[in-house]
């Protein structure tokens, strides 16, 4: 099943068996108010027992512009638990927690994490072959929200072309209410390298942040590089 870059699982939605593991290796790069801005980051995750993913999320950001504060890491642990296999209709389900342990609660644009440092929620796919529909809800806590309801939100749509779905293009919502710009729209393109017999896949994506509050628009430009492995 195609999944988008921001509104990501922890570990794939649709996986039932120990033994897979997956490294993305993320560069963003990006503008707003001025400001060239430039992020990278490893992923690694592992689905450790048929049921339990874990993920650890390591972040390094900054920009290219001296007034602007300095770089920063961030490091984050997430983990899933499936509870749905329908795999006749296609419907997957799990919910998910994340901590982050290190790194500030910064304003920022969203990009498919939540502002707070802690959060939980209910992920959801329906992947009926050509076109695939993922979507997710939760809350987010550990720091002051900038709306009343700390609330998180994600929604994806994704065309799948081709013997193999060596292609998919996606249009990504993403909405997190404890910012002041809560949302971002990332029209997304996924190659699919399983099918030149390759672990892994490719991923190209192009956010923009709605202006909010005293935020910005942001736009950018996001470059993804999955690799995936199976120890089964």
């Amino acid at each position: 099943m195609p999944e988008p870059v921001l509104g990501e699982s922890v570990t794939d939605i649709d996986g039932t068996e120990a033994g897979e593991l997956e490294v993305d290796l993320t560069a963003v790069l990006g503008r707003t108010g001025g400001t060239n801005l430039w992020q990278t980051s490893v992923e690694i995750e592992s689905r450790v027992i048929d049921r339990l993913g874990l993920e650890l999320e390591m972040g390094y950001s900054g920009s290219f512009t001296s007034n602007v504060p300095d770089e920063g890491f961030d490091l984050r642990v997430l983990a899933s638990w499936s509870l749905l296999h329908d795999f006749e209709n296609g419907l997957h389900a799990q919910v998910e927690i994340a901590g982050r342990f290190v790194g500030e609660t910064g304003e920022g644009v969203n990009l498919g994490e939540p502002r707070l440092p802690y959060s939980a929620g209910f992920r959801v796919g329906l992947d009926r072959g050509r076109w695939t529909l993922r979507l997710g809800l939760g809350a987010a806590a550990g720091d002051s929200s900038a709306h009343v309801i700390p609330a998180w939100a994600s929604a994806t749509a994704f065309l799948n072309f081709g013997q193999g779905r060596w292609c998919s293009l996606g249009l990504d919502g993403e909405a997190d209410w404890t910012r002041m710009n809560p949302f971002t729209i990332a029209p997304t393109l996924v190659f699919n390298g399983s099918v030149l017999h390759l672990p892994g896949k490719l991923a190209i994506v192009a956010p923009y942040g709605f202006p909010g509050g005293t935020q910005e628009l942001w736009f950018g430009l996001i470059v993804r590089i999955v690799g995936e492995f199976d120890f089964r």
